[in-house]
């Protein structure tokens, strides 16, 4: 296994390496820092399967790194999501769960803010109940105490107010309906306690 190129990348900090290995040559991302670690190899330069190895993690953490960031420039995400589309594509956990750690740290993921924008959202412009919310949120990957809480906060802030969801929404409707059909909208829409 040896260096077969090494080039500059439009990424800032970032090296593009060429290794053949078996008669086979495979391009590598690789920090400057990590690049620097592994005493700089240069063209021509042999490389034991530890250096390697390391060289495919930096490679594959740079791979995984791009893929969050196009992700999460797409959506807003929480941490279990994130990862789970990171094992999705195949990164192990190792690295899924580095990289969800590392755009935590860079604010990129604020499961509270999230949380927060689209439970108001669900129940000032979807008009749903709690269970609904709870459910879709639990869908999105939230843990489920941070849920129960925040709703509970919002609840006690004013922020959100489940009668008048519940209002908004029957108001949708004719208003002759029966209080059988009114309970199986509620239900339907996640408030239990009709």
């Amino acid at each position: 296994m040896k260096v077969v190129y090494l080039k500059a990348t439009n990424s800032k900090g970032y090296l593009k390496i060429g290794v053949e290995a078996d008669n086979k040559t495979s391009a590598y991302y690789l920090s400057e820092r990590v690049y620097h670690a592994l005493s700089s190899p240069m063209r021509g330069d042999n490389l034991t399967r530890d250096t390697l190895s390391k060289i495919i993690d930096e490679d594959m953490r740079y791979r995984a790194t791009r893929s969050a960031l196009g992700s999460l420039s797409l959506c807003d995400s929480s941490k279990e999501a994130l990862c789970s589309k990171l094992l999705k594509k195949g990164y192990n956990r190792k690295i899924a769960e580095s990289v969800v750690n590392y755009m935590c740290s860079l604010g990129y993921i604020d499961e509270e803010r999230q949380m927060e924008k689209l439970i108001v959202s669900f129940c000032e412009n979807n008009n749903f109940g709690r269970q609904k919310i709870f459910a879709k949120l639990r869908a999105k990957g939230y843990p489920a105490g941070e849920i129960s809480k925040k709703i509970n906060s919002l609840l006690r802030e004013g922020s959100i107010d489940f009668e008048k969801a519940k209002a908004r929404l029957l108001g949708k409707y004719p208003p002759d309906l029966s209080s059988e059909e009114k309970r199986k909208i509620l239900y339907k829409n996640g408030f239990t306690n009709v």
